[in-house]
């Protein structure tokens, strides 16, 4: 008879080794793929910028509040520009409501927006102004 005809007694051991290495693998994977999903996010969140409408601000021009904020000027347009995940702060510390791009802030509120999907988005600011928010790749 040959080797071949009889199971060895060690093709048992041989066999769990190899189950276990490969569960091993399996779990390696599966740890890998959960941490990717947990710190993906957070590594991908974008930036945050707060714009903030001091006591006072109702009715003026004043555009120099968008300053903290990447925008551009058009004559009475202000383009702000952000990217997908970025996050915009408005704080109104004014008596009266202020709106920009969507975000009404009541008198005394902060609202905190995070643009996910690129689009534009727009509306008449109480300052007199016209108020693009342009999301998209920069």
């Amino acid at each position: 008879m040959s080797g071949d005809a009889h199971p060895r007694a060690d093709d048992g051991a041989a066999t769990v080794r190899r189950d276990r290495r490969a569960a091993w693998w399996v779990a390696a994977v599966v740890a890998v793929a959960a941490a990717a999903a947990l710190v993906g996010p957070l590594l991908a969140a974008g930036a945050t910028y707060e714009l903030t409408f001091p006591p006072g601000s109702e009715g003026a021009r004043a555009a120099s509040l968008f300053d903290p904020v990447p925008h551009r000027r058009v004559g009475d347009v202000i383009w702000i520009e952000l990217e997908p995940g970025d996050a915009l702060v408005v704080r109104n510390e004014d008596a009266v409501v202020h709106q920009v791009g969507g975000i009404l802030a009541r008198p005394g509120e902060t609202v905190l927006h995070t643009f996910d999907e690129r689009g534009t988005f727009s509306d008449v600011c109480s300052l007199d102004l016209t108020v693009f928010v342009e999301v998209a790749r920069r």
